[in-house]
């Protein structure tokens, strides 16, 4: 019997309410050979194990697309080390609001590409977080949102022979029990019950179900709603310091939604070394030298003499993104070498007391953006700081111990939580964006006591996702990717380096990207409802190198041309990227970005019917009126033979009859999707603004596996 079993369950759940999450194991069997051969094994040989694992998840995620909410990946990632960020990407294919989990036993690897942990036998090693929001606070789960697992019959989690008898090992009062403390905790539990080859289920087991069921109608001794589930005012989800109303929190993200495009800042001591170490060329990114080349505290702060980059120009870099179109700067005042790039009280080891510069790059870079009405942000690693002891690091392991080792907590609050309140404190205005970044050995406690001190010096700041656990952040991070369908319900930013490999600089690094790429990525995640935050490495000297100038210049004459299609955009109405182009929205117009005119001159807007009131080339001072047809499969429009055609993307606007639309249907387009990596949450495909319920908001306690 051939029949799309999925597919039906999918629809059955649908019709109730209920959503559907698919286990996913690459299989035993496997597993000795891999174990034996991994080492062995040439690159090709894993890519291609990891290819065939991923394409089967992309193309069950593209077929069944929204009606799929979730995957669970059981113990077989842990067999050979996962590249769990590319496993990630592929099972948000088709909806990138899907939730991902690995088994426990994959922590920590997988920690920072799930979204939640499921644990076998209730709560993963019989351990379960305390009770109140669902959050571990102990071990390698720590920080992780639990969601656990239970088996009311057996022998085991699934049949073995077919002729087994299905016997329940748990009682109903055990199984109700146990889904009361799992709503106690504030963490969801999945009931798994077994099947038979016939697809019925055990009469014993359905006794079981319904005893549940009957607890959850009834409610009694059930908090309702879950503690971690309840409804937040805005994004910041745990951390709940904040409060504002929808209207409030659109006035605060106003200009970072109509900015579109910033540029971002890698510079610090790493500029120094710039890639070498002890005459070696250290492989992976440039300002990670610390780490990679495992450098000695001592050792790597002698660098500091030798950071004199006396040819930094804060009116020039301001001159530099002005010209290419950006609205907004966010620079690096610590990363993860502990080197702060402005006067700090808190520690020495920073750019006017440890160097002979003498200077604050960073007051003069806010007095220059004050004078040209640009934003200015700062980055802050609040985790990782390889300088100072007790911070947390990649690995978990410090390799220099007798100068890292330490107590992580009296970094927070001796370092951390200090320094944050100096930045928020000194600088007028600014910083508008504060960015943190990697996570790691971070607790909710951690995020509580960072997320309060910011908030307590600039209530208005807005933050990026990577505080740490309890914090969804004001807007969610992509990094070196745009996700398929943005990141709905979220205000969102793509980050991405203009050098490929690196994001500090590099001597011997010369892979820029092109001028069309660059453009042509802001275009997609401007039409997908993003900004784009495109990075420089300066060198030790503080210059931005030549090349990159150029690229940013360039893109800067198209922006200038077509600006109006770029800024203050939403996303594109349309679910699927169209294959000429992408689409962003604004008031009652559409913009149309031309990448690939086809050879008949006409682009087609599928769905919109007559909808189109007239549409024109953007370029067009006069606005001539471009040909308009309106027919069944939507609306044709036609560019002139002869029309001289950007480079980059030549720009249509289109005058709609209409403000908003509604979403059209998903199956009527032919798209292409590109990878997804990020942790997101539901929103109208036209709407801007956030919808102030999380994904996770709106879980049920109980689900059944």
């Amino acid at each position: 019997m051939k029949k799309d079993f999925i597919g039906e369950l999918a629809a059955a759940l649908n019709k109730r309410g209920i959503k559907l999450m698919l286990y996913y194991h690459p299989g035993h069997e496997d597993a000795p050979f891999w174990r034996a051969n991994w080492s062995a094994a040439g690159r090709a040989d894993r890519s291609r194990f990891f290819e065939n694992w991923t394409s089967i998840m992309t193309e069950i995620g593209d077929r069944y697309g929204y009606r799929l909410y979730g995957w669970f990946f059981d113990d077989g990632c842990v067999y050979y080390p996962s590249p769990f960020e590319m496993l990630t990407k592929a099972a948000k294919a088709g909806n990138p609001q899907r939730l991902v989990s690995y088994n426990n036993w994959a922590l920590p690897l997988c920690t920072e590409f799930q979204d939640v942990m499921m644990g076998e036998g209730q709560s993963g090693d019989g351990s379960l977080p305390p009770k109140g929001n669902g959050i571990y606070t102990f071990g390698p789960m720590r920080g992780q949102q639990a969601h656990g697992m239970f088996c009311i019959d057996g022998p085991d989690w699934g049949i073995w022979k077919p002729e087994t008898r299905i016997v329940p090992t748990v009682s109903a009062e055990k199984a109700v029990a146990a889904v009361k403390d799992a709503s106690d905790r504030g963490m969801p539990l999945s009931l798994n019950f077994l099947m038979y080859e016939d697809g019925t289920v055990a009469p014993e087991s359905l006794q079981t179900l319904r005893a549940v069921k009957a607890v959850i109608r009834d409610g009694k001794g059930m908090p309702v709603p879950p503690p971690s589930f309840t409804k937040h005012s805005d994004h910041s989800s745990i951390l709940s310091g904040r409060k504002e109303t929808q209207e409030q929190r659109d006035a605060r993200m106003k200009w970072w939604r109509e900015a579109r495009f910033g540029l971002f800042v890698h510079w610090g001591l790493y500029a120094v070394p710039a890639g070498i170490y002890e005459g070696k060329r250290i492989s992976n990114i440039g300002e990670w030298i610390m780490c990679n080349a495992r450098i000695p505290v001592a050792r790597y702060a002698e660098y500091a003499r030798e950071f004199n980059p006396v040819k930094f120009n804060a009116d020039e870099w301001v001159r530099i993104v002005k010209d290419a179109g950006m609205k907004y700067i966010v620079i690096t005042a610590k990363h993860h070498e502990g080197f702060a790039m402005y006067r700090t009280k808190v520690c020495p080891f920073n750019i006017v007391d440890a160097t002979p510069f003498k200077r604050d790059p960073l007051a003069e870079l806010a007095g220059a953006c004050r004078k040209e009405g640009i934003q200015l942000g700062f980055y802050y690693s609040q985790a990782q700081d390889w300088h100072q002891p007790g911070a947390g690091t990649w690995s978990g392991d410090h390799w220099d111990k007798p100068a890292q080792d330490g107590n992580m907590d009296e970094y927070i609050d001796k370092i951390a939580v200090p320094q944050v309140r100096e930045l928020l404190s000194n600088y007028g205005e600014f910083p508008s964006v504060l960015w943190w970044d990697t996570p790691y050995q971070m607790t909710l406690e951690r995020s509580k006591r960072l997320y309060n001190a910011a908030l307590d010096v600039k209530p208005h700041i807005i933050m990026d996702n990577r505080l740490g656990p309890g914090y969804h952040g004001d807007f969610m991070v992509a990094e070196g990717n745009i996700p398929a369908n943005g990141c709905p319900g979220r205000d969102w930013e793509a980050c991405d380096s203009i050098v490929t490999g690196t994001w500090g600089y590099k001597s011997y690094d010369n892979k820029w990207k092109s001028t069309k790429d660059l453009l042509r990525n802001l275009v997609t995640i401007v039409s997908k409802g993003g900004n784009f935050l495109l990075n420089v490495g300066p060198t030790g000297e503080g210059e931005i190198d030549a090349k990159s100038q150029e690229r940013l210049a360039e893109m800067g004459k198209w922006i200038k041309n077509n600006g109006e299609a770029i800024y203050g955009t939403s996303a594109s109405p349309f679910p699927n990227e169209l294959k000429w182009g992408r689409v962003a929205w604004k008031g009652k117009r559409l913009y149309c970005f031309i990448f690939d005119l086809p050879a008949d001159c006409r682009i087609l807007l599928p769905g919109l019917k007559r909808l189109v009131k007239v549409a024109w080339l953007l370029a067009d001072s006069k606005k001539v009126p471009l040909p308009v047809v309106s027919n069944d499969d939507g609306v044709t429009l036609t560019v002139p033979e002869g029309t001289t055609r950007d480079p980059y993307a030549t720009v249509l606007a289109v005058e709609m009859a209409v403000e908003r639309l509604q979403p059209l249907n998903r199956s009527r387009f032919d798209g292409a999707h590109h990878a997804t990596s990020i942790r997101m949450e539901a929103r109208s495909p036209t709407s801007a603004t956030t919808t102030g319920a999380g994904w996770l908001s709106r879980w049920p306690a109980v689900s059944m596996k």
